[in-house]
């Protein structure tokens, strides 16, 4: 996104410093960007440590989530194995 913004924006163009993180920061290492998204924006690990991570922001008063199974270059059995787990082992919690 960084490059994106210096590429296609004016040169007057800058981003209020609230809004920047670690992910987007371009002061900061790919290595951290990426941490930093996988702890803060994104679900993975056991069952039940993504739905302890889904009960929060239901408590927090969340509705609906979009969920982005496939990553990277993941083949389709580990996909669906995700899948798999989160329709039998995430899911019945929130029922």
């Amino acid at each position: 996104m960084v490059h994106a913004r210096e590429t296609h924006n004016p040169a007057d163009f800058s981003v209020d410093a609230t809004r920047v993180n670690p992910w987007n920061d371009p002061r900061v290492s790919d290595e951290d960007g990426v941490r930093y998204s996988l702890e803060t924006a994104a679900f993975c690990g056991t069952p039940k440590h993504v739905a302890d991570r889904l009960g929060e922001l239901r408590d927090a008063g969340v509705h609906n989530v979009l969920c982005q199974m496939s990553y990277g270059y993941l083949p389709p059995v580990a996909i669906m194995g995700s899948m798999r787990r989160f329709g039998e082992d995430v899911m019945p919690r929130f029922r």
